[in-house]
């Protein structure tokens, strides 16, 4: 849990982390839709 609360912390302080994260957020996003238009159950 420590590690956990410490990210933001750290992404606050370093921008090219916060966009490196907000990348890969919005690639999982475009990730899971890929997977869910490739595979309609």
């Amino acid at each position: 849990m420590l590690v956990v609360s410490r990210i933001p912390e750290k992404a606050g302080k370093f921008p090219f982390t916060k966009a490196f994260f907000m990348f890969y957020v919005r690639n999982q996003k475009l990730l899971n839709l890929i997977k869910t238009l490739s595979n309609p159950d």
